[in-house]
This record gives C-alpha cells, structure tokens and sequence, in this order.
C-alpha cells in the first residue's frame, strides 16, 4: 500500500496552485454565481447530510482532491482498514473498530454484546440506582456524550475522569454503597488517573465493580465480579462502540444501543461501497486536507446546536486530533505538511454570545 508523503503526489502540486485562485474569495459571491450550488454540494446518506456549500471550493477542487485520493491509493486503504488487515504499522495491529458494529461481528464481539445485555437488563432490574464509569480518554468520553445525548434516565449513569476527588464526589453525591456499581475501564488495568478514582470508590465504601478491561487478573484481584474484554485491535478512541460503550448501554438501555451500532453500521457500509465523489467520510476528510494545506486553516470549530450533542466537541477532540495529529510519518519522518488542525467548540446558542 502506497505510505509515500502526500507531497510527492502530482495532485498535491496542482492543488497548491488552483488555492492560489481561492485567495480572497468570499461565500456570498460563489452563491450569487452559481444558484445550485446548494443542491450541488449537498450529500445525504445513513441519516446524515452532509453540506460543504459554504466550503470555499468548487468542481476543480473536488477533482483534484479526488485525484489525491486516488494516487495515495485510498480505495487499498479503505480495504485494509475495514477487512481487519494491520494498517497501524507502529504497533502491527489492525483498526478494525467496525467489527464492532458489524451485522455479523466475530464470535468474540457477539459474545460480550450479549453480555453486556444481560449485565446491563439486570442492572435495570432495580438491582443497582447508580451507575459511575471510572475512565479516562476513549474510556469516557466516548460513553460520557452517548449517555449524555440519548439517556432515558431510567438508571442514574454518571462519569468521573478527573483525578481531583471533587469529579468523583460529584459523581457520587446522593448515592449509597449497596445499590452504585461501578465501571471501571482501563485496557491495562494500571491507567493512573482510573485507577485512583476506583481506589477512592472503594475508600468511599463501593461494594460492586464490573471491569472493561485486557487484564483481567489484576481486575479480578481489584475485586470486580464482571469482567468485560478490550481488544487491542480497537484503539480507545473508537472504544465506545465496544465494552468501554457498557456504561452508555446502562444509560440508553439496549435496544437503544442496538441501534446505536446499527447507526455506525449504516454509515460503515455507505463509506465501504459508495465513489468517492459521494462518499461523506471521504469528502470530509478531502476538506479538511484542502482547509488546512491548501487555504491555511489551522483551527476546525465544531458547534452543535442540538442540546443532546453539548459534548461531542469533547468527543471530536481526541477522535480526530490523537487520531491525525503526528508529528511524524508511518515511516518515522517529520512531516512536511499539516495533519489535524486545532479542533474546539461548545454548544451552538450558548457560545454565539460568547466567541462567535
């Protein structure tokens, strides 16, 4: 597969010299050009409508970042990544994230979704009032904005990441040792920051603690009954689609999540079968590259005006820049181009009296 830099791509060139026609260009005039533009450059697929019409570009561009696509050799790429093969070289591992959401997952992932069901049923079965995920990174924030965003409140499901013991008190403040059970997740089972909070729970008097973890001998000898896998092919930004999603589960309930991984499978399948020139993952991840290579722009703002997505800023934040922010290449390079941009935000209405 082609791991080459972008730079020495002859679609690359020809992009830094068609910017030089996008200088001072403004959105009122490309509307007033063009009365189709909006219909034009408007997708729709999976539930999601994706407009990049407000996007300084045009048919050229497309083209040419097509063309980019193409000579980097994405369609290999796409292959490799959603048939499990290893495409992070740096730890030989694959990213096979999707087999998580899959109509047929592997017997491993099917397994523990089962599980997680029947751990989950029984947690609404009166059993427990309080639920608190103790996690950092991909181990909260991932379920933290899914149970933010769709909770039925039927259990009291919250989070506690950080260190300070306030985060964890708040999380606790009207709760009782006999019905909280907590989640503790943590691949190694040694994450410092998750490990302290689950210290402090069991100070606090916890008696019931389910583990998401690859180690389960040091989750079993903590104390937790339960103890959910992680595999080390799902990096922990994409967790929340795994056991680490236990929490979330508890919160929207199951069949809810169902259709959660359903929801990801949808989009999995338009992004694995659709050209390139409809592709919503793809055209987004070709603007980017356009926005901050070619037109300079180094920060990406994200403001959700739906209350129920207030978080997903926080999400986005470790999904794309830990995911694309490097300094060096697969090969062990510098970098001689921009890979994420600084990406920030709040909820829509609240932050226009703020900063924009």
């Amino acid at each position: 597969m082609n791991t080459t830099s972008p730079t020495e791509c002859t679609a690359w060139t020809q992009l830094g010299a068609h910017a030089e026609s996008w200088r001072g260009v403004q959105l009122r005039e490309l509307f007033d050009n063009d009365a189709e533009r909006s219909a034009q450059l408007n997708v729709e697929a999976a539930g999601v409508r994706y407009d990049y019409s407000r996007q300084r570009l045009g048919a050229m561009t497309l083209r040419l970042l097509s063309h980019l696509a193409e000579e980097r050799g994405l369609a290999e790429w796409r292959e490799a990544l959603l048939s499990g093969k290893v495409v992070n070289s740096t730890e030989n591992r694959p990213a096979w994230h999707t087999a998580l959401r899959a109509a047929k997952p592997p017997k491993e992932v099917a397994e523990t979704l089962e599980r997680m069901r029947s751990l989950a049923k029984a947690a609404h079965s009166g059993k427990f009032k309080r639920v608190v995920n103790l996690g950092t990174g991909g181990s909260d924030l991932g379920p933290r904005l899914v149970a933010d965003a769709l909770s039925n409140k039927a259990l009291d499901v919250r989070f506690a990441a950080n260190v300070d013991p306030h985060d964890l008190g708040r999380a606790l403040e009207g709760a009782a040792p006999d019905s909280t059970l907590f989640v503790i997740a943590s691949k190694t089972f040694t994450t410092q920051e998750t490990m302290s909070n689950a210290e402090a729970a069991k100070r606090w008097g916890g008696k019931h603690f389910y583990a998401v973890s690859a180690n389960v001998e040091l989750a079993k000898k903590f104390g937790a009954s339960e103890v959910l896998p992680m595999w080390d092919w799902v990096g922990g930004r994409f967790s929340v689609w795994s056991a680490v999603g236990f929490a979330a589960m508890c919160a929207i309930g199951t069949e809810a999540f169902d259709e959660f991984l359903a929801g990801g499978r949808e989009v999995d399948e338009h992004f694995a079968a659709t050209p390139l020139e409809k592709n919503i993952p793809v055209l987004m991840a070709l603007v980017g590259v356009w926005n901050t290579n070619f037109l300079g722009a180094t920060t990406h703002a994200v403001l959700p005006y739906a209350n129920a997505l207030r978080l997903l800023p926080a999400y986005l934040q470790q999904l794309d820049m830990e995911s694309n922010g490097k300094r060096v290449d697969r090969n062990g390079k510098a970098v001689d181009y921009a890979t994420a941009p600084v990406l920030w935000g709040a909820e829509g209405t609240v932050s226009q009296h703020s900063f924009h």
